[in-house]
C-alpha cells in the first residue's frame, strides 16, 4: 500500500511538474508571438519607410537635376549680364573721357573768350560767385549735349539694325525668286520634251493610218476612206509644234534677273500645258481610228473567209485570170466600206462573230492593241501578216465555234 501511495504521489508530482513546465513553454511561446508580430509590425513599417524614403530620394535628386540645371542658366545668364556691364563701363568710360575732354576744350575756348572780351583791368575783382555759377551752366550744357549724343548714337543704331534686317530679307526674296525660274525653266524644259514625244507618237500614228488606207484600197474593191482632213491638217500642226519649241527655247535662252515678275513663264508654262493636253487628245483619237481600222480590216478578213470561195485572193501564188468566170452557186456580196467605224459596232459585231473568227484575225488585233510604244511594231507586224507573201489559201475545216482554228 505505501509502495502504491508512493508511486502515486510521484506520478502526481510529475505531472504537476509536466503541467507547471507545460504552462511555462505555453507563456514563453505567447511571448515569442507577441515579439513575432511586433518585428512583422515593424519590418512593415521599415519597408514602408524605405519606399517613402526611395521616393523622396528621387525627387531630391530630380529636384537637385532641375536646380543644377537653373544654377548654370543662372551662371550663363550671369556671365552674359558681367560682359555687358563691362561694355557699358567701358562706353560709359569712354563717353566720361570724352565729355571731359570736350569739357576741357569747352573750358579752355571760354577762357580765350574771356580774355579777348574781357574789360580792362580793373581794383575791383569780380565776385567768386560768379565765376562758379558760370562753371556749373557750362557743365550742365556739356552733360545735355552728351545725352542727346547718346540718344542720337542709339537711334542710329537701331536705324542700321533694321536696314540689316531689309537686306536679309530682299536677299531671301532674291534667293527664292531665283529658285523659282530655275524650277519654272526646268518645267517649260520637261514639257518641250514631252510635247516631242508626243509629236512623234502623233506622226507614227498617222503614217500607221495612212499605211492602212493604202493596204485598204489595194485589198478590197472599193476602199475609199476619208482620212483626207487629218492628213491635211498634219503640216499645220507640224508648224504649230515648231512655232512652240522655237518660243520655249527663247524663252529658255533669256537671261533670268533676280527679281522680275515671272508672268510670262507661267503664260508659256499654261500655253505649253494646254499644247500637251491637245496633242493627248489627238493622240487619242488616233488610237480609237486605229483600233477602228484594225477591227475593219479584221471583218473584211473574216467576211472573205466566209464567202467560201475568195480564199484563193489571199495565197501567196494567185494569178488574175484573164475572164474571170462568176459562180452561179455562191451569191456574191458587195462589200460597202465605211468612212468612219464607230468602237461600239465593231466590239458588238466581234462579239456576235466571235465564233467564226480565226485566230490569225485575233492576234492581228491584239498584236495592234498593245502599249503605246509597241504601235509601230503591231503594226509591222500587221503588215507582214497582211502581205500578199505571207498569206496562204487555208479553207475553213468547220463552220461551227471551235477553239481549233488554222494558226499561223
Amino acid at each position: 500500500m505505501t509502495e502504491t501511495k508512493l508511486a502515486r504521489m510521484s506520478s502526481f508530482e510529475f505531472y504537476a511538474e509536466l503541467s507547471e513546465s507545460n504552462q511555462h513553454l505555453l507563456e514563453q511561446n505567447g511571448y515569442f508571438k507577441k515579439k513575432y508580430a511586433t518585428l512583422t509590425q515593424e519590418a512593415e513599417t521599415s519597408q514602408n519607410m524605405y519606399s517613402r524614403l526611395e521616393t523622396q530620394l528621387f525627387t531630391y535628386d530630380s529636384q537637385l537635376e532641375e536646380l543644377r540645371k537653373e544654377n548654370s542658366i543662372l551662371l550663363r545668364r550671369l556671365k552674359e549680364i558681367e560682359k555687358e556691364s563691362e561694355m557699358e563701363k567701358t562706353e560709359l568710360e569712354r563717353e566720361r573721357l570724352s565729355a571731359s575732354e570736350k569739357m576741357a576744350t569747352l573750358q579752355t575756348q571760354l577762357r580765350k573768350l574771356k580774355m579777348r572780351s574781357a574789360p580792362p583791368p580793373s581794383r575791383i575783382p569780380p565776385p567768386v560767385d560768379f565765376r562758379r555759377d558760370e562753371l556749373s551752366v557750362d557743365v550742365t550744357e556739356v552733360a545735355k549735349e552728351n545725352t542727346l549724343l547718346t540718344k542720337t548714337v542709339k537711334n542710329q543704331e537701331r536705324l542700321i539694325a533694321e536696314l540689316r534686317e531689309e537686306i536679309d530679307k530682299s536677299q531671301q526674296a532674291v534667293q527664292s525668286s531665283t529658285s523659282r525660274l530655275q524650277e519654272c525653266s526646268l518645267q517649260i524644259a520637261s514639257l518641250e520634251n514631252e510635247k516631242l514625244q508626243i509629236r512623234g507618237v502623233n506622226q507614227t500614228l498617222m503614217e500607221e493610218n495612212e499605211s492602212y488606207q493604202v493596204l485598204l484600197q489595194e485589198k478590197t474593191m472599193s476602199g475609199k476612206f476619208m482620212l483626207n482632213p487629218i492628213l491635211q491638217n498634219r503640216n499645220a500642226l507640224i508648224e504649230e509644234d515648231e512655232g512652240l519649241s522655237s518660243l520655249a527655247r527663247e524663252i529658255l535662252s533669256v537671261p533670268t534677273s533676280p527679281i522680275t515678275p515671272d508672268f510670262d513663264t507661267t503664260y508659256t508654262i499654261e500655253r505649253l500645258k494646254d499644247d500637251v493636253g491637245t496633242f493627248r487628245d489627238e493622240n487619242r483619237v488616233l488610237k480609237d481610228e486605229n483600233k477602228a481600222l484594225t477591227l475593219y480590216i479584221n471583218k473584211i478578213l473574216i467576211r472573205i473567209l466566209e464567202s467560201g470561195g475568195m480564199e484563193n485572193v489571199l495565197s501567196s501564188d494567185y494569178t488574175t485570170p484573164t475572164q474571170p468566170k462568176e459562180d452561179e452557186s455562191l451569191p456574191v456580196e458587195k462589200l460597202t466600206v465605211q468612212t468612219r467605224v464607230s468602237l461600239e459596232e465593231e466590239e458588238s459585231y466581234e462579239g456576235q462573230e466571235q465564233c467564226t473568227r480565226t485566230r490569225r484575225s485575233n492576234s492581228l488585233s491584239q498584236s495592234l492593241l498593245t502599249t503605246g510604244n509597241g504601235v509601230a511594231g503591231g503594226f509591222r507586224a500587221a503588215w507582214k501578216r497582211m502581205s500578199v507573201g505571207t498569206w496562204k489559201s487555208s479553207p475553213i475545216t468547220s463552220p461551227n465555234c471551235d477553239s481549233s482554228s488554222p494558226e499561223e
